[in-house]
């Protein structure tokens, strides 16, 4: 089956016949734009009937230009404005693990240029996380996500 990909600007009106896509996948795109209202009214538009708005953000990590960043997303944002702009079956998941390994992200640009301690911090942070979780009752990745992946429903 052929895919049929779209590119587009997100702060303009989308030259896309309503309710034309089954699925709508968004990775990394939202903290980019200024105007996020209007890209989920849009893509609430585009999404035919019982598609699927699936997609995820950063939420802990450095900024970064495509060409600016502007927001960091909650799971409670999600949440609050995908129901606002009417889709159901709303699902939010925190990804990370704890503050270690949400440090360890920050620091993996840098990190990397030295493959085998990239890996060792990688390990020892996840120990670490690991550790705390014993000791503390709210899952740390909720408190200290990297960042939220969502998917939702029309």
């Amino acid at each position: 089956k052929k895919l049929n990909i779209y590119y587009s600007d997100l702060t303009r009106k989308l030259k896309i016949p309503t309710k034309k896509y089954d699925n709508v996948l968004f990775f990394n795109v939202l903290e980019h734009l200024p105007e996020y209202k209007f890209a989920f009214s849009e893509i609430y538009r585009i999404i035919k009937k019982k598609g699927s708005f699936i997609g995820s953000v950063p939420f802990i990590y450095q900024i970064h230009g495509a060409p600016k960043d502007y927001f960091r997303f909650t799971k409670h944002f999600f949440e609050l404005n995908l129901k606002k702009y009417k889709f159901r079956q709303i699902k939010v998941k925190a990804l990370g693990f704890g503050p270690f390994t949400a440090s360890y992200s920050l620091l993996y640009p840098y990190l990397k240029y030295l493959p085998l301690l990239s890996q060792i911090c990688l390990l020892l942070a996840y120990i670490l996380d690991s550790f705390i979780q014993v000791f503390v009752k709210t899952d740390l990745k909720e408190i200290f996500p990297v960042g939220y992946f969502f998917i939702a429903k029309k």
